[in-house]
């Protein structure tokens, strides 16, 4: 009977220590290669401002499509995001295993020394042109220009935070 068992869980006791190994190797590359490409993407990332004017409609057309117009505006910016989602690298599905899809951050921020609102978009370089296109065609009325790094505080406040 012990010699039916042991047929039986040597293999299984082989199969999971591959499986175990196989594992483990591909945590180590992931980490490894994953560390690298995430300093190589935050090297070849851009930063735009996000800038929308705005279009001044007689009182009768506001009123009345008021909220036609929130509706459609929001649903242009789920078709938006769905499109950045579905952005890919068309890589090998080994490159893929190893490292992570691009990103594309979206930011809004109020400065500590201003009433002004700004939207930011931070995008890998090769997909810029790609975002900008998108970006027009939702939003017509918006234009991305590229900014330098920004920073939302000032010299002269102070941050605090609490837990």
């Amino acid at each position: 009977m012990s010699f039916i068992i042991n047929i039986i869980l040597i293999p299984v006791i082989i199969l999971l220590a591959i499986i175990s190994f196989g594992s483990g190797i591909y945590i180590i590359l992931k980490n490894f290669f994953g560390l690298r490409s995430q300093i190589n993407r935050s090297i070849g990332t851009d930063i735009e401002i996000v800038r929308v004017s705005k279009v001044y409609k007689k009182k009768e057309e506001t009123n009345a499509g008021e909220a036609e117009a929130w509706k459609n505006e929001i649903g242009a910016m789920e078709q938006l995001l769905t499109t950045f989602s579905n952005l890919k690298e068309k890589k090998s599905i080994f490159y893929r295993l190893i490292y992570d899809s691009p990103s594309i951050t979206l930011e809004i921020v109020n400065p500590s020394n201003g009433e002004e609102i700004f939207f930011y978009v931070a995008m890998p370089k090769k997909f810029r042109e790609s975002i900008e296109k998108q970006v027009q065609s939702y939003f017509p009325n918006a234009v991305l220009e590229k900014v330098s790094d920004y920073t939302i505080f000032s010299p002269e406040n102070f941050t605090a935070s609490s837990i």
